[in-house]
């Protein structure tokens, strides 16, 4: 899947998305977040979003194209810098597991990496895009992909450092693009048991 009109800094989220559409991401962020806190139910069907956010489901998309596994599971990320700079950028990775025997490198992680060797100072939303399957150490079963385990534990080290906040979103795509869900890391945390 290819970008119509690609930027030419797809790092840019103005450049991606055009300067009204960042507007009013910025608005539909807080009003996602009153959402998220005002419910028990993170999970949200396609609505109107999908048509503001379909460009960067796109992008991660085709980060998880790029992604390498021997076992064909493949998973991309995203990152989106705080919305509230005038130009917010993305930072995007891809997971590789090139055997059994090798250590797994997660989408999520290495689009962390890449964020923090660009100096970004804070994170507004995370979106990931994989098949679903069980969580081994939780015991989840969900209805996408969420962060694995170590990331999780990443996530909740990074936010003592400011790189991630408990109110950050956390948006996972199912690859089929028929529904996503919705949460705060904190309310990730708290469903696999990662704080009381």
């Amino acid at each position: 899947m290819k970008l119509k009109n690609k930027p030419k800094n797809p790092t840019d989220l103005r450049s991606l998305l055009g300067s009204g559409l960042v507007d009013t991401l910025v608005k539909r962020w807080l009003i996602l977040q009153y959402f998220i806190k005002s419910t028990a139910s993170p999970f949200v069907r396609i609505t109107p979003l999908l048509k503001l956010l379909s460009r960067l489901f796109m992008l991660v998309k085709v980060y998880r194209r790029y992604a390498y596994s021997y076992r064909n599971f493949r998973v991309g990320a995203i990152l989106i810098e705080d919305l509230n700079l005038p130009n917010p950028r993305i930072f995007g990775g891809s997971n590789v597991k090139l055997n059994l025997y090798t250590q797994p490198q997660c989408a999520e992680l290495r689009a962390l990496a890449k964020a923090r060797r660009q100096k970004c100072k804070k994170i507004s939303i995370i979106i990931t895009c994989g098949p679903p399957q069980h969580d081994d150490r939780s015991g989840n079963d969900t209805l996408t992909l969420h962060p694995c385990g170590y990331c999780r534990e990443t996530l909740r080290h990074l936010i003592k450092e400011g790189l991630v906040g408990l109110d950050t979103l956390v948006v996972t795509l199912h690859p089929s693009r028929t529904f996503f869900e919705v949460q705060t890391v904190e309310q990730l945390l708290r469903l696999h048991g990662h704080i009381k």
